[in-house]
């Protein structure tokens, strides 16, 4: 008997569906909220400051951040889907040269970009406010992203270089 099939009697396929439906995205979703509801209140810290509270972004709730980062999620993700597969990234290569490298680079790049604009029109789509301000909601969730990446990088480091002293 397969040892995959214990997990509730259900073939592995099915069972690494099911977890990525019940615990990867959900968690996911979550972290991805909390990023969004961090980004919306430094947004509004840095921005209205004491001017016009009227100005600011209505935070949403953690329900409503989660229906907004799936919806930016998945139109990201059917959009670079289009763009790897245009790219010719979607295949297996048979040869690792630089070139493919490069394209994977570019590739990237150019994802970032798009990503950037896509969640900006979500979020002034699903959020009451501008493209601009929305724009800067999402500088500030990327910012938020990339100081989080530099923390987790340096406790890593640190931990490396700890065990490698011993």
């Amino acid at each position: 008997m397969d040892s995959s099939i214990l997990l509730l009697g259900v073939p592995a396929s099915l069972s690494g569906f099911i977890c990525f439906l019940f615990f990867v995205l959900p968690v996911s979703l979550l972290i991805g909220s909390v990023v969004l509801i961090a980004a919306i209140g430094l947004f509004n810290k840095i921005t209205v400051q004491n001017k016009r509270r009227s100005e600011s972004i209505p935070v949403p709730s953690v329900p409503e951040a989660m229906g907004i980062v799936l919806v930016a999620s998945l139109i990201n993700m059917a959009i670079n889907f289009v763009l790897g597969f245009f790219m010719g990234l979607g295949g297996v290569q048979s040869e690792l040269d630089i070139a493919t490298y490069m394209d994977a680079i570019v590739f990237q790049l150019v994802a970032f970009v798009i990503t950037f604009f896509v969640n900006s029109t979500v979020y002034s789509a699903m959020l009451p406010t501008t493209f601009l301000r929305a724009m800067g909601v999402a500088f500030f969730q990327i910012l938020i992203i990339l100081m989080n990446v530099l923390m987790i990088v340096i406790v890593v480091v640190g931990i490396i270089s700890v065990f490698k002293g011993m």
